[in-house]
């Protein structure tokens, strides 16, 4: 069964889609940048098998801080990002590139039938 067939996609998803205020979207890009870089430090932890708990031993903070920064209750910083890099013995890289974002305009959705999910279409 596909999923549009089980689900009724509801109008209101279209909410995620509307702009949002530029304070909303400086504090989701934050979240985002947090992760991306905790994502690193999980794929590190895993390979040396070192658990969370240790980590934070070993740097020195709580292990319900680091409990919060990968929940995505804190963000991080860069004075805890470089005990990361010192302690894992890395440098993180960084690089600009241009922002490329979908707008999707109401006059943009295709219609279709009621059991079924909306789809924009590209330009």
């Amino acid at each position: 069964m596909k999923f549009n067939e089980k689900y009724k996609v509801s109008p209101g998803f279209e909410a995620l889609f509307e702009s949002t205020t530029d304070s909303e979207h400086i504090e989701q890009n934050a979240k985002n940048m947090s992760a991306r870089f905790l994502s690193e430090i999980e794929r590190l932890c895993d390979e040396r098998k070192l658990l969370k708990k240790n980590l934070a031993k070993e740097l020195g903070v709580s292990a319900s801080y680091i409990t919060q920064l990968f929940r995505g209750d804190k963000l991080l910083n860069f004075t805890f990002l470089s005990k990361l890099e010192l302690y894992f013995k890395i440098s993180f890289s960084i690089a600009a590139h241009p922002v490329q974002s979908l707008k999707v305009k109401r006059s943009n959705v295709l219609p279709l039938p009621d059991n079924t999910r909306s789809v924009s279409s590209a330009k």
